[in-house]
């Protein structure tokens, strides 16, 4: 259509280029997608209680003590596993704090399932299981794929020409019951890493409509502007929390929370000021570096990392990793990173910072109601985690 348009003012030189220079400045500006920054430095006068407790559940020699690959049942307070060695889904009930079942997986044949890379509930007897080449719907009573759609291949689906399902924590693999959706993380492999203008300008999220049966990306949640004129090596995660009007999102390196608007299709950006962080340090690599990971790994190490963003019952909360402080030498030991819960009211308004002690994975945290879970290895046959709850 806009070939036709600027051939019809050929023959008018100077209202061609008018027009032109007028179509493209708007074609211009549609790439270009709403957002405010807000910077947060002023303390709430308000009091939040934190109470400690812990979870201890009793498993067996086949259960694992920590999980990467995990969703939660918000409303019956259950946690639902894979287990990578047993190729399994292990079953718990955080409220009860028992093992309840154990789902084996077949490999092969028609209810074959094999590289799960995430795992949702939908119902309560369908499980949707996430792997490198399809989205499986896993019917847990009958132990049956009800379901299997094809994914990551530009062949079948020419979504995945410039799109593949790519899955590195739990947060980036979530169902939303209402809008009947599954929401993925995504990346264009054809842009590859070094192409840092081409990479780093792509969008990160995915949808996939089970009603409709169609694939559809948010353009407008993108790694922000700091990646692509920086290159952080290792320190390039990013995580994602869903709530009824926001999609809420950050990135390791930055001190920023992301909110996607999903009505006014806009992002608030919400940049943390001085609420007094330990040893926070930002600092970048040369692009120079991308092929050196003993850099990469040091430097990921000696800076700040801020991990994932929870939704509370009238509050929020951001996990922080503190960088390591200058005089401790041996940069590989992640304990000697102070371990920092920030938390904030419903608003995004800070409150307080809550530090924590031990080995805790708090990237694999999630949260429940006005609670925030983190797994940490206790002892011996137990999977335990801490419960923070705020009140």
């Amino acid at each position: 259509m806009f070939s036709l348009i600027k051939y019809y003012f050929m023959k008018n030189s100077l209202i061609s280029l008018v027009f032109i220079l007028l179509l493209n400045s708007l074609v211009s500006c549609n790439n270009k997608f709403d957002s405010k920054t807000i910077t947060i430095s002023k303390k709430l006068n308000i009091s939040k209680k934190v109470k400690f407790d812990t979870i201890n559940i009793k498993i067996n020699e086949n259960c694992l003590d920590s999980y990467k690959i995990f969703a939660v049942d918000y409303s019956l307070k259950e946690y639902i596993a894979y287990n990578k060695h047993t190729h399994a889904i292990d079953y718990y009930s955080l409220s009860e704090q028992k093992l309840l079942n154990i789902y084996k997986l077949e490999k092969n044949g028609p209810n074959g399932i094999i590289n799960v890379k995430g795992i949702q509930k939908i119902s309560s007897n369908v499980i949707v299981l996430l792997t490198d080449h399809f989205i499986k719907f896993y019917n847990i009573s009958k132990n049956t794929i009800e379901k299997s759609v094809e994914i990551n291949n530009p062949d079948s689906n020419k979504y995945f020409e410039t799109a593949t399902i790519f899955i590195n924590n739990s947060s980036q693999f979530y169902y939303d019951s209402k809008k009947n959706r599954l929401f993925f993380s995504i990346l264009d492999l054809n842009k590859g890493l070094k192409f840092k203008d081409q990479h780093y300008s792509s969008p990160i999220l995915g949808f996939y409509s089970i009603s409709d049966d169609k694939f559809g990306t948010y353009e407008e949640i993108r790694f922000p502007e700091e990646y692509r004129d920086n290159y952080y090596g290792f320190n390039e995660m990013y995580y994602f929390s869903f709530n009824k009007e926001n999609i809420t999102y950050n990135f390791s390196a930055i001190p920023k929370i992301f909110s996607f608007n999903y009505k006014q299709k806009s992002n608030l950006i919400y940049e943390l000021g001085d609420i007094n962080l330990p040893y926070l340090k930002t600092a970048s690599l040369s692009w120079k570096d991308i092929d050196y990971d003993d850099k990469k790994l040091i430097h990921f190490f000696r800076n700040s990392n801020f991990s994932r963003f929870l939704d509370l019952k009238n509050s929020n909360a951001l996990f922080y990793y503190s960088a390591l402080p200058d005089h401790i030498k041996s940069y590989d030991d992640f304990t000697k990173k102070e371990i920092v819960l920030i938390l904030f009211d419903d608003k995004l308004d800070f409150i307080k910072n809550i530090k924590l002690k031990g080995a805790l994975n708090i990237n694999d945290s999630f949260s429940i109601e006005n609670s925030v879970y983190v797994n940490f290895v206790s002892k011996e046959n137990y999977l335990s985690f801490i419960k923070i709850s705020i009140e």
